[in-house]
């Protein structure tokens, strides 16, 4: 009982910060095609975040929670130094986060504030201060050289790589996806990758990304086949749209997927699937073995009822998730969830997210998540005000709708019931 409650509690810390899972689709941080090398410019500076947050709700009071922690206050400030060298045909970037954590009591993994770092081969971060209520980590988040030769450009380095075209999930993304515990999306983690470009043609490319890493954190330079990738993408375009494939392995896996976008001017079509075979190098799947295949898929639209608001439903169907998240518990301990890679315990989603920008200063958001395996949800609704040119404050909150675990037995009933309820502050700037 009392490790079905510390796991409980573990879980719950870890989900704490699951607001912006909904949004991770609104980042696009590219490297080469997204950021094309051009002309002569320096750039110095640091980017200052701060964030607030207040959690409640049942899984964080006994006896889910080994002691009342309901409310659960966290502070964490973030000051992301940069520096960018661009060249005609050479870029070099550099962007160093110092996180500063603390909370009225302590959050059972620490991970309030960022998300895990996805399997790196560099260990280019440091444990400043780890205690009970107070971390302070400083990392390397991007370091990479860009170069271009003709109509191929290469990158070595930490690197943001994007994947896919769905808005709310990604299937595709598999080497460095947001994770539960994002609170920001706006720099996607850096991965460890050589990165090759090639443009075919105006909207065409050919892009292969080597990504060597390893599950467990140490300092010894270490690479294993479970915590590396190679995948290769082509994609094509036209004034319709966009197809894309992608073909490869990651992590043990061998996955091959397909994605495209289809422009109907007021709106557009996405999509995007992948399969996924397992094999005896791949990462534990809770109720799966070597030689199974399981396949993603999210399918959605974008439309603007006005020339103010955007709408965008959009639905995931999961095969690695669970029918009964009861009778498959072992999901929350998936290795697969603490590398991003994947994100939801259930088995069909819906979703629909909008934003509203009545002027530019002002923007009203909302996300609806929908567990149809469970019939468990998540609501959210956000409030940003652009307080000067470089200055930014969001307001928020999230609620979870769902049956919290049994409180005899510990086991979980559904999926947004393991989530606490919060309401967050933001503010952003930069210096």
């Amino acid at each position: 009982m009392a490790g079905a409650r510390n796991h409980l509690r573990q879980w719950a810390a870890a989900l704490s910060a699951v607001a912006i899972v909904a949004r991770a689709g609104v980042a696009r941080s590219g490297v080469l095609s997204e950021d094309a090398l051009a002309g002569t410019s320096h750039e110095l500076g640091v980017v200052l975040r701060s964030y607030g947050f207040m959690l409640g709700g049942a899984v964080l009071r006994p006896p889910l929670a080994a002691e009342d922690t309901s409310p659960l206050g966290i502070g964490v400030s973030d000051l992301r130094f940069y520096f960018v060298e661009t060249r005609p045909s050479l870029k070099l970037v550099l962007h160093a986060p110092l996180t500063v954590t603390m909370s009225s009591a302590a959050p059972p993994g620490n991970t309030v504030g960022q998300g895990g770092a996805p399997p790196r081969w560099l260990p280019l971060r440091a444990q400043l201060a780890d205690q009970d209520a107070f971390d302070v980590l400083a990392e390397v988040d991007w370091l990479y050289l860009a170069w271009a030769l003709g109509p191929v450009t290469v990158a070595i380095g930490r690197q943001p790589i994007s994947l896919g075209r769905a808005k709310i999930w990604r299937p595709e993304d598999l080497l460095a996806g947001f994770s539960l515990t994002e609170v920001d999306t706006e720099y996607k983690r850096g991965v460890d990758a050589v990165r090759m470009d090639w443009t075919i043609g105006e909207r065409s490319g050919l892009h292969l990304f080597a990504s060597p890493g390893e599950i467990e954190v140490d300092d010894d330079l270490a690479a294993s086949l479970t915590g590396s990738a190679a995948l290769l993408q082509l994609g094509v375009g036209g004034a319709a749209g966009e197809a894309g494939a992608i073909a490869g392995y990651v992590r043990g896996d061998l996955v091959a997927g397909v994605d495209g976008i289809l422009d109907g001017g007021s709106f557009d079509l996405h999509g995007e699937a992948t399969a996924t075979l397992l094999t005896g190098d791949s990462l534990a799947a809770p109720g799966l073995a070597s030689g199974d295949v399981r396949g993603k898929a999210a399918v959605g639209m974008t439309f603007h009822p006005t020339a103010t608001l955007s709408v965008a439903p959009e639905v995931l169907y999961d095969g690695f998730g669970a029918a009964d998240l009861g009778d498959n518990s072992a999901l929350l301990e998936s290795p697969r969830i603490a590398v991003g890679e994947q994100i939801t315990l259930g088995v069909l989603y819906y979703a629909t997210s909008a934003e509203w920008n009545p002027s530019s200063l002002w923007t009203l958001g909302g996300v609806a998540l929908f567990n149809t395996t469970d019939r468990s949800a998540l609501l959210s609704m956000s409030l940003r005000y652009s307080v000067a040119g470089n200055a930014d404050a969001e307001v928020g909150g999230y609620l979870p709708i769902g049956s919290p675990p049994d409180e005899s037995t510990m086991a979980p009933v559904t999926e947004y019931g393991l989530y606490p309820a919060f309401v967050y502050f933001k503010l952003k700037a930069v210096l």
